[in-house]
């Protein structure tokens, strides 16, 4: 009689929980002015998942048209160990946001990747302009 109780008030009890899904959590980013652009970028990413960075041009450098950006990586002792992705140009417009969303790929002992970013005439590495500035390591984590 007792064990048929409990069962009876163990049905009672998970019909009357309520289930409800968590919120989805943001991804915390981080701001970097650089002077010519604004970059809003992750705090941390996730390899094989697409990693989005907003970009926003305050100023043009000099015959600049196009903007481009790769990712390269660091490995868990902070080696630079080169390209990890590459990535796409984009027409420069001034004051408007544009977006690069890049998938960072599974690298032996990778820790951290690292968005590089340069103003070219058409789009190449030869093509470009002015500094390249540093932009933060992220910090990278597995699926």
């Amino acid at each position: 009689m007792i064990a048929t109780t409990r069962v009876f008030f163990t049905i009672i009890l998970l019909m009357c929980t309520t289930v409800t899904a968590a919120e989805p959590v943001a991804p915390q980013t981080q701001t970097v002015d650089h002077g010519w652009y604004t970059i809003v970028m992750p705090q941390v990413a996730t390899v094989g998942e697409p990693t989005t960075f907003i970009v926003t041009f305050t100023k043009i450098p000099d015959t600049a048209v196009k903007a481009h950006m790769d990712l390269h990586w660091l490995t868990t002792t902070g080696e630079n160990k080169g390209v990890n992705r590459v990535g796409s140009s984009k027409d420069i417009i001034q004051n408007k946001p544009m977006e690069w969303v890049i998938t960072p790929v599974a690298k032996d002992g990778i820790g951290k990747i690292l968005p590089v970013l340069y103003a070219t005439t058409d789009g190449s590495w030869a093509g470009r302009v002015g500094d390249i500035p540093k932009l933060p390591a992220i910090a990278v984590q597995q699926p």
